[in-house]
């Protein structure tokens, strides 16, 4: 295994890699970029093609190699990361994998049975005397070609479960796996496809695994749930999931916009007339886990909701999921239809100019509340400002928020100061209160600085002798700081040409971990941050400062001690000032 993943690392430069997937900008000797895995303002990811490490300084404080950095770009675990990275770069890993005993992972043996089910309900479709007549619903009434009902992987699964059976004693599949996959449920002894009679379809990830099902009734029954999903299990997260992202990523990136519907239909019909920028989300409204994986493919979304109340309270609650993201959201409202399959079976062209006029979700939102109240009337007035206010408040980006508190202020005669006024009292009346966003300045560490400039210099054998003519061990609060200067020190004696890797090469595992973030924590700062006769005196003053408070909260105390510390103290504070 070491040697595959030591191979990993030397074909996949870092750079070019995470570069692949973010915008990297130089950054002294490194690179840095807004963090992909939290919103943020103020770059805080750091890239190193030195040490071929990242690490964010911001609210997520990850870290890590190419490998680390794939597996959290595809929330994907360390195996399936290596497979895969290993396979993009033709290396044979399968001796690795068998040697370290991961050829019965657990998520690669639901991937490889969830393939094969949905092979099998697609060959049931087009070969069972029951899937026959699923196929001419599909055909006739929903009107769907044979090639999209392949394409999409749309299969069947029959009333009777003798068909699977046939395949257990032949394959000899576990029940365990088998309930595992949460197609199968047990009953007693035996195990049961929770989709009988049922249309199903694939739910396929966007690296085209099927991750779960969704089965759909032919005929609609009271008291039958028309729908029903794969239960959560190792491979499907229900809040993580978008049906159809195997086919229209690519479009979507083209397009760098994506249409948001509610079901299988309503991505399929569309997709078959031409519009293939859509996702379908299994529930009434998008989720943040969503949100953050569409946003690799687009930062423009429309929701395209059915046209009743739901869809409107779907889009409602997008309010709440996209506040602190930097994503536009708008909502297309199809009057002529109750959803996007029944709007182009009915009208493509009319279908195709709803798409085309999209409304901003806040302004879609707002003129909701308009038709809700009299806005001729005080109460009336009174109460839509109460929801506009709330609407107000989750707006983040000043330049968007500027922009409606002018247009309500003119539509309702109001100067925009006064207007404000209103909604922040109102606002505060509600007790509307948002978590305030992690900030993106952190507490500078002067002893991390100074470490990140030792092993980024030059010469330095030349700034460690530089830093004792200052500092004593003594002087440094953080124990790593300490050890690995000392340790540098020792090195330096015997190697005045000391390289930083000759540093790291004799640092243990955790303090070559806090060494290498030190590193890359350098470049994170301002270059006003990095002059190092002043970082040397600051580290200083808070040392004899330290000191000084740990003598006079003694019931004893050297006076002569505290004298020439407090002596000390003064001398340092006026060279400090004079930088």
């Amino acid at each position: 295994m070491d040697e595959v993943l030591q191979q990993i690392k030397q074909k996949l430069d870092i750079v070019d890699f995470i570069g692949s997937y973010i915008e990297l900008k130089r950054a002294g000797k490194n690179f840095k970029a807004k963090c992909p895995f939290h919103q943020e303002k103020t770059p805080s990811f750091m890239v190193s093609p030195e040490r071929q490490i990242w690490r964010c300084f911001g609210a997520c404080q990850e870290g890590g190699d190419v490998i680390s950095f794939y597996m959290k770009w595809e929330n994907i675990d360390f195996i399936t990361a290596v497979k895969e990275l290993a396979e993009k770069l033709g290396l044979d890993y399968s001796r690795a994998l068998r040697s370290s005993g991961t050829s019965s992972n657990l998520k690669s043996e639901i991937l490889g049975l969830n393939k094969r089910i949905a092979n099998f309900y697609s060959y049931l479709l087009f070969n069972s005397k029951e899937g026959r007549i699923a196929l001419d619903y599909l055909k006739n009434k929903r009107g769907l070609s044979e090639s999209i009902i392949k394409k999409f992987g749309i299969g069947f699964s029959p009333s009777t479960d003798l068909y699977w059976k046939r395949v257990f004693s032949r394959e000899q599949i576990s029940k365990q796996l088998l309930l595992k996959t949460g197609v199968f449920y047990a009953r007693g002894s035996e195990v049961y496809d929770r989709f009988q009679s049922r249309i199903v379809f694939p739910l396929v990830n966007i690296r085209s695994e099927v991750v779960g099902f969704s089965g759909r009734v032919l005929e609609d029954k009271e008291g039958v749930a028309k729908y029903i999903n794969t239960p959560e299990t190792e491979v499907y997260h229900k809040r993580e999931s978008f049906f159809g992202i195997d086919q229209t990523k690519d479009y979507i990136r083209d397009k760098n916009l994506a249409y948001i519907v509610e079901g299988e239909f309503d991505l399929i019909k569309p997709y078959q007339e031409g519009f293939k920028n859509f996702l379908a989300i299994k529930g009434s409204a998008i989720t943040e886990e969503q949100i953050k994986l569409v946003s690799r493919l687009t930062d423009r979304l429309v929701l395209v909701f059915d046209s009743d109340s739901a869809g409107e309270n779907a889009a409602k609650r997008t309010l709440d999921v996209i506040k602190d993201f930097e994503i536009e959201v708008y909502v297309v409202r199809l009057n002529f239809a109750k959803d996007p399959d029944e709007a182009v079976s009915k009208d493509k062209l009319k279908f195709s100019k709803a798409l085309s006029e999209p409304v901003n979700i806040y302004e879609f939102i707002l003129n909701l509340y308009k038709q809700k109240y009299d806005l001729n009337s005080a109460y009336g007035r009174n109460s839509f400002l109460q929801e506009a206010a709330y609407v107000f408040n989750l707006i983040k980006n000043p330049v968007i928020y500027d922009f409606y508190l002018k247009k309500l202020a003119e539509e309702l005669s109001l100067s925009e100061n006064k207007l404000q006024q209103e909604l922040r009292f109102l606002s505060r009346r509600r007790k509307v209160f948002t978590v305030k966003p992690v900030k993106d300045e952190q507490k500078i560490d002067h002893e991390k600085i100074l470490l990140g400039i030792i092993l980024q210099s030059e010469n330095i054998s030349s700034v460690i002798d530089e830093v004792f003519k200052v500092l004593e061990l003594s002087d440094f609060r953080t124990v790593a700081v300490a050890d690995t200067l000392k340790i540098i020190q020792q090195l330096s004696k015997t190697n005045k040409e000391l390289t930083a890797q000759d540093i790291f090469d004799n640092l243990s595992a955790e303090l070559k971990d806090f060494a290498e973030t030190a590193y890359l924590y350098l470049d994170f700062l301002p270059s006003q941050e990095r002059r190092i006769k002043k970082i040397l005196y600051y580290i200083k003053i808070l040392s004899l400062k330290h000191k000084i408070k740990t003598i006079t909260s003694q019931s004893d105390v050297d006076e002569t001690s505290l004298n020439d510390l407090i002596k000390q103290l003064r001398q340092i504070e006026q060279e400090y000032l004079s930088f």
